[in-house]
């Protein structure tokens, strides 16, 4: 079962802008990092694996 302490959410939330955690359904829902500044593409499988 999906239980976190408060200041684990709150680390989460730091480390992962933009998470949602779901404690009724026990998901955690982390979005994926977006590139900084502008023009950059999106990360890649590998990129994000690296």
């Amino acid at each position: 079962m999906l239980q976190l302490k408060d200041s684990q959410q709150v680390r989460l939330n730091r480390l992962h802008p933009g998470t949602h955690i779901r404690l009724a359904t026990r998901q955690l829902l982390i979005p994926l990092p977006k590139p900084k500044g502008f023009g950059n593409v999106a990360l890649t499988d590998d990129e994000l694996l690296g």
